[in-house]
């Protein structure tokens, strides 16, 4: 019996399987990667949001997304079911900032979100509103990005075009208040941490993204 060969096929063996049972790491990616598949990921998002493709919705969103409200978390499928609840006429997205957290990415957003509503008489009317949010991403494999959660940091809504300079440019632009905002935003003392001047804190009653 060959004691010192049984004992080094064992213990290759014991490497073998060490390895295939060990988390799977996603490939390395720099930020800069990370920050061209990101921004293509809320592209796509834009596009099923306001096409209200629920389908395309929930290939983005992970299966344990959730969406955080300052007093309560929302679920996947509760986060889908409000977004059934009004109709998106824009959302453009600008991502300011992209980290690293182990395999996944830290994002911060500033969104534009333009709603349409109807009333009881049928006439339509058009909300406007600006958020700044955290979300996270996976890379799942080379073509494909997952949305794991979201939360908004500050919003401000406005029932008319707001007071924000370049509002109709597309992604990508500085988001720059209006000297008379900059001036009551002053005035007001927000209680949302990292959420800029200005920039009110999310409430639960609704959801922007």
């Amino acid at each position: 019996m060959n004691l010192g060969g049984n004992i080094l096929a064992s213990m290759l063996l014991a490497i073998v399987l060490t390895a295939a049972a060990g988390p799977q790491t996603a490939p390395a990616i720099s930020s800069t990667e990370a920050r061209k598949a990101i921004e293509a990921g809320y592209s796509e998002w834009a596009k099923a949001r306001t096409a209200l493709d629920i389908n395309a919705i929930e290939k983005i969103l992970a299966p344990d997304f959730y969406y955080q409200l300052p007093d309560r978390k929302l679920t996947r499928q509760e986060f889908i079911d409000r977004v059934h609840s009004a109709q998106t006429a824009r959302f453009d997205a600008s991502v300011l900032t992209v980290e690293p957290r182990g395999n996944d990415w830290s994002v911060l957003i500033s969104a534009k979100v333009e709603v349409k509503t109807n009333d009881k008489d049928g006439k339509t009317s058009k909300g406007y509103t600006i958020v700044v949010a955290r979300d996270g991403w996976r890379k799942l494999n080379d073509n494909l990005w997952t949305l794991l959660s979201s939360e908004p940091l500050g919003r401000q809504q406005w029932q008319e075009r707001p007071p924000i300079a370049n509002w109709d440019a597309i992604n990508g632009t500085v988001i720059a208040l209006s000297p008379q905002l900059m001036a009551n935003s002053a005035k007001r003392q927000d209680t949302c941490s990292g959420a800029p001047s200005g920039v009110e804190r999310a409430t639960p009653h609704e959801v922007d993204r």
